[in-house]
């Protein structure tokens, strides 16, 4: 079983080279895997990677 990779909202924003405010909103939108450490998030690796195959294919919010 792999181990899930986790990222941080500015690593996110950078692989998807949008602001750091537009990964906060997809993770409020459920749009984004994620979990709540503290004030920070960490986002599931696999997650920004469908997010951006869909963003891709013209099937964003």
């Amino acid at each position: 079983m792999a181990e899930t990779e986790w990222l941080t909202v500015p690593e996110a924003a950078e692989i998807l080279q949008v602001a750091q405010q537009r990964i906060r909103f997809l993770l409020k939108r459920k749009r984004l895997n994620g979990v709540k450490r503290g004030r920070d998030w960490l986002i599931e690796r696999s997650s920004i990677e469908e997010y951006d195959r869909q963003r891709s294919k013209g099937e964003e919010e």
